[in-house]
């Protein structure tokens, strides 16, 4: 609702691929805080000093669900972005629908892999390589929207170089990603 009265006031909050990455990753990110927020609330003192035990094992399974979150996020983020960006009404309604099913495909995966046949360490290394195969995906994406806002801007300001509105520098730093 809001994007849509924001645009109907000429706003565009989200301009890309870019923010799309951003906005779904904020978004994964934040569901991981609270859900981790949740589990250490339910955890019985008890068990405490057996957490203490566990240490950085534990600690990096809440780090890996946290980035795991992130990832899943920014690639719903990127359907989102990209439906807003479709010219046909099919891309606007097939967009956020391959970004949600892209991030569940993700996230199947990413279960499977890490919960087959564990064995201890096995596991967590299994786990690693299911959220990083996404998060390339994720990186292309980001390096392909940085790309065209470096066209952008070079198409924008390339002529502004010449009256003296931005200097060289200016324009090849804001060129550089």
């Amino acid at each position: 609702g809001l994007i849509v009265h924001g645009r109907s006031r000429g706003y565009n909050e989200l301009n890309g691929l870019m923010d799309g990455v951003v906005y779904g990753a904020s978004g994964g990110l934040g569901f991981a805080t609270g859900l981790a927020f949740v589990r250490e609330l339910l955890v019985p003192t008890s068990s405490v000093a057996n957490l203490a035990v566990q240490g950085a094992a534990r600690y990096g399974e809440i780090g890996l669900v946290g980035l795991s979150d992130g990832v899943f996020g920014a690639l719903m983020g990127i359907g989102f972005a990209a439906a807003l960006q479709a010219r046909s009404s099919g891309g606007r309604l097939l967009a956020p629908v391959a970004g949600f099913v892209a991030a569940a495909a993700a996230h199947a995966t990413y279960d499977y892999i890490g919960k087959a046949d564990s064995l201890g360490d096995a596991g967590m290394l299994r786990k690693w390589i299911a959220i990083l195969l996404p998060v390339v995906v994720v990186i292309a994406v980001v390096f392909v929207a940085l790309s065209r806002e470096n066209s952008a801007i070079a198409e924008e300001l390339g002529t502004e170089a010449d009256t003296g509105a931005v200097t060289s520098d200016e324009l090849a730093t804001l060129q550089s990603f």
